[in-house]
């Protein structure tokens, strides 16, 4: 799932403490 999968990245990239532009 598109959704599932953009949760869980964005989650991780908030807990690693930085946030590139992956998405527009």
């Amino acid at each position: 799932f598109r959704n599932l999968t953009h949760y869980i990245a964005r989650s991780l990239l908030e807990a690693g403490g930085f946030r590139p532009a992956l998405h527009p």
